[in-house]
């Protein structure tokens, strides 16, 4: 992971270093903030809301480049690291030591943690000099797909690390929406939700809740 976080910045510094070169009405800087994810559908059982996935907290990080196409309208692309994913809940578990025995009722959670290089493309209209609000696609591609138990563990389970994933849909598309306002003409506070549009393992869609701050150069 470390590894390909490097990678991301050198990336993203270069990105920018060019984009620095270009005319005026190009600027680039970083953004970083935390997330709210969790796959849907929520339910994994129509029938049973014991087993269900819930939101997880994840962040981003990475760099940005903002083209002015008009008084109002620009276009920015971003080349971002995000932990993202989903909290995995089973409620009322019956676990049973031995045939004769009754039957004993546990809950248990997971964290299901996705790390994820995440290219957004929006269209940001400006109501203002400030406000503004934006929407275009996103790609992104899952290289580890990790899973952490927290709390207390079924009977024999022991709650230490993380094991891998299964991970055979590496590629996520989607739409995102979002909507900013710019402090001045540096510091910034941006918010996105970015739902998949294409169903990855076992018929799994994304959803995320980004909150974050820029900052422009």
């Amino acid at each position: 992971m470390k590894k390909h976080l490097v990678l991301l910045i050198i990336a993203v510094g270069i990105f920018a270093f060019t984009a620095k070169g270009q005319q005026r009405n190009t600027s680039f800087g970083i953004q970083a903030g935390t997330n709210y994810a969790r796959y849907t559908p929520r339910f994994i059982n129509p029938n049973t809301e014991d087993i269900r996935y819930a939101g997880k907290i994840g962040l981003y990080i990475g760099g940005f480049v903002n083209f002015r196409v008009s008084e109002t309208i620009r276009i920015q692309p971003s080349l971002l690291f995000a932990s993202q994913g989903s909290k995995f809940i089973n409620e009322n578990f019956e676990v049973r030591q031995s045939i004769d025995q009754q039957a004993t009722e546990y809950d248990f959670k997971t964290n299901i943690i996705e790390s994820t290089i995440v290219l957004p493309v929006v269209a940001q209209n400006y109501v203002n000099e400030k406000f503004y609000i934006e929407a275009g696609p996103q790609v992104g591609y899952i290289f580890s797909l990790k899973e952490k138990n927290v709390g207390d563990t079924l009977p024999g389970i022991t709650n230490d690390g993380t094991r891998n994933l299964s991970n055979k849909d590496k590629l996520d598309l989607g739409l995102l929406v979002g909507l900013g306002y710019k402090f001045n003409e540096n510091f910034g506070l941006n918010s996105r939700y970015y739902f998949g549009v294409i169903e990855r393992n076992n018929m799994l869609k994304s959803s995320v809740l980004n909150l974050g701050i820029e900052y422009s150069f």
